[in-house]
């Protein structure tokens, strides 16, 4: 119940000689480590920290170290460590290697090594400095299958955090590759402590933007992972996001077809599935998108809309200096008022994208009476007496229904009843 131990060890190994003598079924292991080591105590003051009855000091270094198992689908290898012990720590002297394609180099402090080694469940404390140029978290996804390909998204899992460690990495990394994402020049300070992980100011470029990321990815919940995120873009495009981003396809498919960029202040939170994937019915979210010029060209909205008029050069959507306010929530993307323009005519948009794909938007666009469709016209000829100035601006708001591949344009004709009692009252007074 309280073991004691006295150790003194001093001198090299060959670890790939070990394992000639006592091999070890599926596992491979080569390297040499030397050590001058001597430690001595008992497991009840370890326990209560009395690090002074822990008498430990000593070095090891470690080189050409490699380690293949029948259990992990990458070799770990060591090109070089060198360690310093005290009762209470381990200082990371240096530490270079790699785990399958992602290379690291390491210094700093791990604490509690003995409680980790001897104990059970006792959790390891760190802090450190890493850095690295390829950092792939697709080898570290726990899905149980190998994947056929690097982009097979099918075959990622959920990337685990550890609950018996508790460590702060100073990261740089140049590259990081996390399913089809690709980052680069990723530095901040990443918190993993019960099962959590915490992100603190993590910047990094991506979409031809620049990210910031604070937040958390949770897998306390093995089964239901959760993240919950601010996140802040600088200059990215609307397409390459639509492209890769699952939220953003399923809620602003059009956004594939728009050439331009995008910053946004966004909070969002959610679970995510087995495969790393956003859970689109538990995302929820907030914030400002801002756009400082984008164009949208050959899109069935755009034709459906435009097909109620005979408006001229509207085949083409505009968006300048526009800064949308958009929600997730209950599986709807909802946006408030922004302006566009249809060819030259100024719009504003409001309204909402269901998880299905379906639509429910409204567009208010001011329309020379000449340019109006004869739907409307006739319309207009029953409060106006078929008297109308043809350049007079007509107030026009069109619904937009259905789904975004088979969208459903159409006058909403008691808006446009009051808009036209509106302009003839206007018109009479000026008269």
């Amino acid at each position: 119940d309280d073991y004691n131990w006295d150790l003194k060890v001093q001198g090299g190994i060959d670890l790939e000689k070990i394992t000639r003598i006592f091999p070890v079924e599926g596992m491979t292991l080569t390297g040499k480590v030397n050590a001058d080591i001597q430690t001595k105590g008992k497991y009840s003051d370890l326990q209560a920290e009395k690090y002074d009855r822990l008498p430990t000091q000593g070095t090891a270094t470690v080189k050409d170290l490699t380690y293949k198992s029948n259990d992990l689908p990458y070799v770990i290898s060591l090109a070089e460590a060198a360690m310093k012990f005290d009762p209470k720590k381990i200082d990371l002297q240096k530490m270079e290697g790699k785990i399958g394609r992602s290379d690291f180099r390491v210094n700093g402090a791990v604490v509690n090594y003995l409680g980790y080694v001897l104990g059970q469940n006792d959790v390891i404390k760190g802090n450190v400095n890493y850095t690295a140029d390829l950092l792939d978290l697709n080898e570290f996804m726990t899905d149980g299958e190998e994947a056929t390909s690097e982009t097979d998204s099918a075959s990622y899992g959920v990337i685990e955090v550890p609950a018996n460690i508790d460590f702060v990495l100073s990261s740089a990394i140049k590259q990081v590759r996390m399913m089809d994402y690709v980052m680069t020049n990723a530095t901040g300070d990443v918190v993993v402590k019960d099962g959590v992980a915490d992100l603190r100011g993590l910047k990094f470029n991506m979409l031809g933007g620049t990210f910031t990321v604070t937040g958390s990815y949770s897998t306390k919940d093995i089964k239901h992972p959760k993240y919950d995120f601010g996140l802040k873009i600088e200059g990215a495009s609307i397409k390459q996001a639509a492209n890769t981003s699952s939220i953003v396809q399923t809620y602003a498919p059009i956004a594939g077809l728009v050439n331009g960029n995008f910053s946004t202040d966004f909070k969002i939170s959610g679970e995510l599935l087995q495969t790393m994937m956003p859970n689109l019915t538990t995302v929820d979210g907030s914030g400002l998108i801002k756009i400082v010029e984008a164009a949208l060209t050959g899109s069935k909205l755009v034709s459906g809309i435009t097909s109620l008029t005979s408006l001229e050069n509207t085949d083409k959507v505009t968006l300048k200096d526009v800064l949308m306010s958009a929600s997730i929530k209950n599986g709807r993307l909802g946006v408030k008022p922004f302006d566009v323009k249809f060819g030259d005519y100024k719009t504003s948009v409001a309204g909402s994208t269901g998880l299905d794909g379906s639509l429910d938007y409204t567009l208010k666009m001011d329309v020379p009476a000449g340019k109006l469709g004869t739907q409307y016209n006739a319309f207009i000829a029953q409060y106006t007496g078929g008297k109308s100035d043809p350049n007079a601006n007509i107030p026009v708001t069109i619904g937009l229904g259905g789904f975004y591949n088979s969208p459903a344009p159409k006058l909403l004709m008691a808006d446009q009843k009051e808009q036209a009692k509106e302009a003839v009252t206007a018109a009479a007074k000026e008269e």
